[in-house]
Formats: structure tokens, sequence, C-alpha cells
């Protein structure tokens, strides 16, 4: 079967559920900002913008941990070291728990100080306090919530993440209701609701690791070890939301210098609207990573290229038609908001427009950031996310605030995205110039040979072809016999098990070792009836985003 691997199937069977996840999350915090402005006012919708920068801290603990996690979680099953990636996953789970505890008790303790360096003053200052010290009580639930997330969704179970934020956002939206409309909490009303909500997510993705279908285990002695590899490993992609803490800072006092307070809603509507849209890409970017990484472990040049064609394809279409959306219907996402003064409507309105042109170039540059983060490649991510998040970005803002006002702070993003994707594809032309992988610079991948099966009766046309490749690598009689004899007893029991089997690919390597990884759509089997898996010099058998894999080395 010509072109009949699996990567375009998990790609779709992933994308939709973590992209919905993503949105329903950004959807979960808009909610507290959009019933506020709604039922508190502009003052107290200001509150929630101060207190962003708070939420970039969470999230770059989150991301360092649940990033670097899952990718190397995800290289280590793509080169069958299961142990190593229980190992990695239980770190994970750890240092999130201990960080989170860790950040939020001297940041409760000093909430008054934060504040002040938030930027917030007067009454704002006062309603940033009630709001902020509550997302501090909360912030080990907002931690583990996301780290899970990850973890649910890179072990094939992108759904149950998906369902869990569904039901978060419900609850997030009645408890503001009730918490803000009928026991008149406040600020501080928002704040609880969104806490519990992340609660009552995380207990749902907790359901995973008691389920058939997890393959993580959790290991109850700390791997310590294994903290320097999770750190660097998330380091890269992490960083962005570090930089985004900074930036906010730094555009909140930009900002109030040219617009004053005024600005400061604008920019609160504006950080919202397209938090929401950006979301869908990041989702976009999120369904590749345990992708990048599960098939960079295997070396699977093939599968890496498929799934950067299909998630930059995915970058034109919903780029495209998220930015015609904002373009010419941003009034009612403003309004939502609680925004009715004409003038910053309009100011809304235009800086919306502005930023949304740059999307599909911030999304293509988010890609790649978790690709070459996904291959090792961490010095590269971080000039990506540098640039794009921190120095070009304050770069343009400073220069084109200067000559353009507020509009110039908008049009900095596109000035960041494009001389970004212009210095790293420039980087990677020069060092890829040798390599035939081009831009994507990954090792040498070895001897391939592929076979796809639409079920398992082409099984001796499978064989006589694995064994001829083999022997054109040179390799023993006694291992093409070994090699041959697991291909043949394998797919001898799908064969047997799965009435209803669809597709099979088959994959031999020749590198520093012989490797065979065989995919196949049917149900799991159980493995002890494999008798090769006792000559091999290791074996791996289980759900690999969400498709059958049985992996073997010679």
């Amino acid at each position: 079967m010509k072109n009949a691997s699996f990567v375009k199937k998990t790609f779709y069977a992933m994308l939709i559920p973590t992209i919905f996840m993503n949105l329903v999350t950004c959807l979960n915090s808009a909610a507290d900002t959009i019933i506020v402005g709604n039922f508190l006012g502009e003052e107290a919708l200001a509150a929630i913008t101060f207190s962003i920068p708070i939420y970039m801290i969470i999230n770059t603990i989150a991301s360092l941990l649940a990033v670097g996690g899952a990718t190397a979680v995800g290289n280590a099953i793509g080169r069958g070291e299961k142990e190593k990636a229980d190992e990695i996953f239980s770190a994970s789970i750890i240092f999130a728990v201990l960080l989170s505890v860790f950040m939020a008790v001297p940041g409760a303790a000093l909430i008054e100080h934060i504040v002040k360096i938030l930027g917030a003053r007067g009454t704002i200052a006062n309603l940033t306090v009630d709001y902020a010290l509550v997302v501090f009580y909360m912030m080990p639930a907002f931690i583990i919530n996301i780290s899970l997330a990850f973890f649910v969704r890179s072990d094939g179970r992108p759904a149950l993440a998906m369902y869990s934020m569904v039901v978060s956002i419900i609850a997030n939206i009645v408890l503001d209701i009730v918490f803000i409309a009928f026991l008149h909490m406040g600020v501080a009303g928002a704040a609880w609701a969104t806490g519990i909500s992340q609660v009552i997510s995380a207990l749902i993705m907790l359901t995973h690791f008691y389920s058939k279908k997890n393959t993580l285990r959790f290991i109850k002695k700390l791997p310590f070890e294994k903290a320097a590899l999770i750190f660097k490993s998330g380091a890269g992609t992490s960083l962005h939301f570090l930089y985004q803490f900074i930036t906010i800072l730094f555009f909140n006092n930009l900002i109030m210098g040219i617009s004053g307070g005024g600005g400061i809603v604008v920019y609160t509507v504006v950080i919202n609207v397209l938090t929401i849209a950006m979301s869908i890409f990041e989702g976009l970017s999120q369904t590749v990573q345990p992708m990048f990484s599960v098939y960079y472990g295997e070396n699977n040049h093939k599968a890496m290229s498929e799934t950067v064609k299909l998630s930059a394809f995915m970058t034109l279409v919903l780029g495209l038609g998220v930015t015609a959306l904002l373009e010419f219907f941003p009034y009612p996402l403003i309004k939502a908001f609680g925004v009715t003064n004409p003038i910053l409507v309009a100011d809304s309105a235009i800086a919306i427009r502005i930023f949304s042109a740059c999307i599909v170039i911030m999304t293509f540059n988010t890609i790649m950031g978790y690709f070459y983060q996904s291959t090792e490649r961490g010095g590269l991510t971080a000039a990506i996310v540098a640039s794009r998040n921190l120095v070009m970005l304050l770069l343009g803002a400073v220069i084109l605030g200067h000559w353009f006002g507020a509009n110039g702070i908008w049009g900095s993003y596109m000035f960041a995205e494009t001389v970004t994707l212009a210095m790293w594809l420039l980087y990677a032309l020069y060092k890829g110039r040798k390599s035939s992988s081009t831009i994507f610079l990954l090792p040498p991948e070895g001897s391939v040979y592929l076979f796809y099966m639409p079920s398992a009766c082409e099984l001796n046309e499978a064989l006589t072809g694995i064994r001829a490749f083999l022997d054109e690598q040179h390799i023993s009689g006694e291992i093409n016999d070994k090699i041959t004899s697991a291909v043949s007893e394998f797919l001898t029991s799908v064969k047997r098990h799965n009435d209803k089997l669809k597709r099979i690919e088959i994959r031999v390597t020749v590198g520093g070792e012989v490797s065979l990884i065989i995919r196949d759509d049917g149900i799991s089997l159980d493995q002890s009836e494999f008798g090769f898996r006792q000559t091999a010099k290791s074996f791996e058998y289980g759900a690999v985003l969400g498709i059958n894999r049985m992996l073997v080395k010679y």
C-alpha cells in the first residue's frame, strides 16, 4: 500500500480533541473576564489583566515539567526504554507538586509587594490583591492539572483530557455566577471558581492512570537524576511563558504611559480575544509534540516529515480562517467583555485586526519550536522562543510604539514573528546544507525498509522483502532469521485475533543495530504469547500514540 502509514490517522485523531481542549481551557479563563466585566465593571476587568503575569509563572513551571517530561517520555518510548519513561513521568509529577507548593506559599505571603511590582495602583491594586491571592492559593491545582493534561494526551487519551476541560469550564461558569452574582464575593469569587474547576479537571484525568489504557506507571521512588533531563527537554518552550511574564509587565507600563487606564482595558480585551484564537494553534502544536518525540526516538524521518507537512497545511487552513474571522467580525467579541465605551471598542477592534495578521507565521514558528525541542535541539528552540516572545517583541514595541503609539505596540507582534521566522529559517538552511534532512537538522536515519499491508494476508510478500533488504545490508543469517521469524509470528497472531484489521505498517531499520517496528490498528494482544521476545535484545509492545506498536531490537 502506498503512503499507508499511521501518521495522518494519529494526527487527526489527536488534533480535534487537543484543539478543543485548549480552546475550552482558554474559554475557562476568559469566562472570568467576561463575567467580571459584565458584573463588576472595567476596574475589576483591569485587575485580572494585572494578574496575568502570575498565570505566566504558573504556565512556565507547568510547561517546564509537562512539556519537558512528555517530550523526554516520548523520546524514551520511541527508543523502547519503557522503564526510563516511567521514571521520567514519575519525576515530572513529583516535581510539579513540590515546585507548585514552593511557589504558592511565599507568593501568598508577599502578595501586596507582588501587586505593586505588577504595576497596579489605587482601587485596581486592591482588586488585584483580592484576585491574585486566591490564584496563589490554588497554584498547585493549576500546575498539576496542566501537567496531567500533557501526559494523558501523550498517552493516547486526548479525548479524556478534552472531556475533563469541558466539565471544568461548565463548573467554572456556574461557580462564577454563584460566587459573584449571588454570594457577592467580588473578583476573589472569580479566582476561586477557576481554581476549583482546575481541581475537578485534574480528578477526572487521574482516572486514566487507573484504567487499562494507561501505559505509564508511577514509581514511588523519586528519581532525582531525571530532573536535569526534564528541565533540558522543557526549557525551550517553557521560556515562552516566562518571556510573556516579562513582556506583559513591560507592556502594562508602556501602555499606561501612552494610553492610560483606557489602554489597559483595550489590552485586556485584546489579550483575551487573541489568547482564545491562539489556543487553536497551540492545540495544533501540542498535537504534533508527542508525535515528534516518539518518531524522533524511533529515528523515523519519514513520519516526522509527514507530521510537519500535515501541521503546515492545517496552519494555513485554520490560520487564514481565524484571521478572516477576527479581521471582519471583531466587535461581537469585544462587546462580550462588557466594554461599551465607543472609543475603547473602536481601539480594541483596530488592535485585534493588526495582531491577527501575524497568526499564520506565529503558529508555524511555534510548531517548529516544538519540533526542534523534540529533536534535542533545545538551543535553537530557546533562540526561537526568546526572539519572538522577548527580544524582537520588546524591540518592536519600543520602536513602533514610539512611531505609531498604541497601534505600534500591536504591530510589534508581526515584527517579532517575521524576524524570528527569517532568522531560524536561514540558520537551519545553513546548518542543513550538507544534510538530506535540510531544515529538519535530523541525524542520519540509517537504511530503512517499509512495508504497508491492508491486512496480514501478504505475509509471504513482507517476509521476502525483509529478507532481501537484510541481505543487501549484509546482516548475518542468524539476525535475518530472527527478524523474519518475529514478523511471521507477530503477524500470524495479529491476523488470528483481529477480524476487522485494516492496516499494518512494518519498518525495519539497520543502523548501529537492527530494529523492527510493527504498527497495527487492531485490538491489543497479550504479549506473553510472543515467543520471539525471549531472543530479542529488547522488546516493547503496547499502545503508542493510540496505535498498537511492537518494537524489537537485535
